[in-house]
């Protein structure tokens, strides 16, 4: 499906059910995105002690989402996907001050 065909949404959250109390899973859909923020959303996770599995899938070529599975104990899994967004967010931020430093540098 084109991105107009999900009516403008950029994310679902899928819950996954267990019977042990202290372990959750979701899936999210990411609409409109692909390789580059699966990998890094993965890579970010599999940091996190609290999740005990992380993947993501493209269904499909043709199609614009992107699956990403989190499995977690004792922490909701919606909390770890929030930490790894906002240490990515920090880690670009970083390499954003770090480029344009070096862009001034250069131009001087």
């Amino acid at each position: 499906k084109k991105m107009s065909e999900y009516n403008g949404k950029s994310l679902d959250i899928v819950p996954i059910y267990s019977e042990k109390p202290n372990q959750h899973g979701i899936t999210c859909v990411f609409y409109n995105e692909d390789h580059t923020l699966g990998n890094i959303l993965v890579n970010y996770l599999q940091k996190n002690l609290n999740v005990n599995f992380t993947g993501y899938s493209i269904p499909h070529p043709s199609d614009v989402k992107m699956n990403l599975r989190i499995q977690t104990i004792d922490i909701y899994p919606e909390a770890a996907l929030k930490t790894a967004l906002e240490q990515i967010k920090k880690t670009s931020e970083s390499l954003l001050d770090i480029f344009n430093n070096a862009i001034t540098e250069f131009n001087q």
